[in-house]
């Protein structure tokens, strides 16, 4: 659940502050059994949202193929994530799936 940009998981009865991953507004896509969150955070600057996983109480960003405006869609248990891109600001979408690197790799 969120409040502004604040992020909080409520699981078993309790609420856990996640904290503020990124932008005015952040809200949560999916989660996985091993407690990833696909994560949308608003970047005013850029008037945007932004994708990231959050973990352990650090949030990676999802790298672009190009023009900066990846969508991320889904989340499964292996921390992969599908979503879309393109090579350039207002080209064609692709279909595009991050998979995860080494640990604390961030996702490719």
């Amino acid at each position: 659940m969120t409040s502004g940009s604040h992020l909080y998981l409520w699981e078993a009865g309790s609420v856990t502050d996640l904290g503020q991953p990124g932008g005015s507004i952040s809200y949560p896509i999916d989660i996985n059994e091993r407690g990833q969150i696909l994560i949308a955070a608003y970047d005013d600057d850029a008037r945007a949202l932004h994708y990231g996983i959050w973990e352990r109480g650090t949030m990676t960003p999802l790298p672009s193929l190009g023009s900066g405006l990846p969508v991320a869609t889904r989340l499964n248990n292996r921390g992969e994530v599908v979503g879309t891109d393109s090579t350039d600001a207002g080209g064609i979408p692709h279909l595009v799936l991050w998979t995860p690197t080494a640990p604390g790799r961030g996702h490719q």
